[in-house]
């Protein structure tokens, strides 16, 4: 064999080689092109979004911990706040996420109070204003019976109302003015305002009245557990109709309340809007940190009636509420109620 046939066989065994190890490189098929294409779009657009989140959040958080930061007197007690999630998974998470950072960076102090069913949140603001009626008529009683000062029998004075001792830490624990209270979700929103409702014009009593006149609501078999305060349905409400003939709302003031947007599109007709959501969580942290910055920096104005229906079309498709209804139970009503006089005392925070 001669040197150029040799170099030749060498070259095309090295050639044989490299293809084996290397093949030749060609486009993918149409499928594999197709779920490339798809996946790293999805991937891209994910990454996009969670950067974008991030920034937004460690904004929020550096314009809330210029309130953490600030010196404080010794004997300062920090803002305190009670929180009421949705009883919904989106609602727990939107705050772990979304507007716990917020809070925390503000130094803040606050409860969270999860809602275990529908009717629950409501019950709690309800009892919550029960008490601080009774602490407010226990404080005006104590007051007119303390004697008068020497100097103001002389000089003739008298005061038109008299004003209440400070509350003890005990009684703080049950209603507070300058406890905040923060609903994350449409449904501890609804639950918030009515329970406000309900506990300025009615009392205790109101509640076995209507307690009642729900019983005739019930199937028959409904109404022997009635009999059997074991078996007795956990949620109860004053009726609209009997909230009208009470007495006016306390004279005490009222604790700011502010609303923090969880967005939630349960059901097969919103699973387009939760597949633009799932690409779309920097709109939430925008939304829920700008409503989180708003109680951190402590802003309030006067209520309004556009506060009462902010994100009514989003309750409608709450998924709590939907089982709830399917079980066909001593349920309160959906709508907010809110009586004139109420709303005029309220304060929501704002920017």
């Amino acid at each position: 064999m001669s040197a150029s046939n040799s170099a030749k066989a060498s070259q095309l065994t090295r050639g044989l080689w490299l293809s084996s190890w290397f093949p030749k490189l060609k486009l993918p098929s149409r499928n594999w092109l197709i779920f490339l294409g798809v996946s790293s779009t999805m991937g891209v657009a994910i990454a996009y979004d969670k950067y974008r989140t991030k920034l937004i959040k460690d904004a929020f958080v550096e314009r809330a911990s210029a309130i953490g930061k600030e010196t404080a007197d010794p004997f300062f007690q920090p803002r305190k706040l009670i929180v009421y999630l949705s009883p919904s998974e989106i609602a727990r998470w939107s705050f772990k996420q979304h507007v716990k950072p917020v809070l925390d960076a503000a130094a803040i102090d606050y409860d969270v109070f999860d809602a275990s069913r529908p009717g629950k949140i409501q019950e709690n603001i309800r009892q919550r204003f029960f008490d601080g009626k009774a602490l407010y008529q226990e404080q005006i009683t104590a007051a007119k019976a303390a004697p008068q000062s020497a100097v103001s029998r002389m000089l003739g004075y008298k005061p038109a109302e008299p004003i209440p001792e400070p509350l003890t830490p005990q009684e703080l624990e049950k209603f507070s003015h300058d406890v905040g209270i923060v609903a994350v979700g449409r449904d501890a929103w609804r639950e918030l305002l009515n329970g406000v409702n309900e506990g300025s014009l009615g009392d205790p009593e109101s509640l076995v009245v209507n307690e009642v006149a729900a019983a005739a609501a019930l199937a028959p078999s409904k109404k022997e557990e009635l009999k059997n305060p074991k078996k007795r349905p956990p949620m109860h409400w004053v009726s609209p109709d009997l909230l009208e003939s009470r007495i006016p709302p306390p004279k005490f003031e009222y604790p700011p309340i502010g609303y923090i947007r969880a967005r939630n599109f349960p059901g097969f007709r919103n699973f387009p809007a939760r597949v633009v959501e799932f690409f779309n969580e920097r709109g939430a942290m925008e939304s829920a940190g700008k409503a989180a910055l708003m109680v951190a920096f402590d802003n309030t104005r006067k209520a309004e009636t556009e506060d009462v229906t902010v994100d009514e079309e989003m309750e409608r498709r709450s998924v709590a509420w939907k089982a709830v209804r399917e079980k066909k139970d001593n349920v309160p009503p959906r709508a907010i109620t809110i009586h004139e006089s109420v709303l005029n005392k309220l304060k929501i925070y704002t920017d």
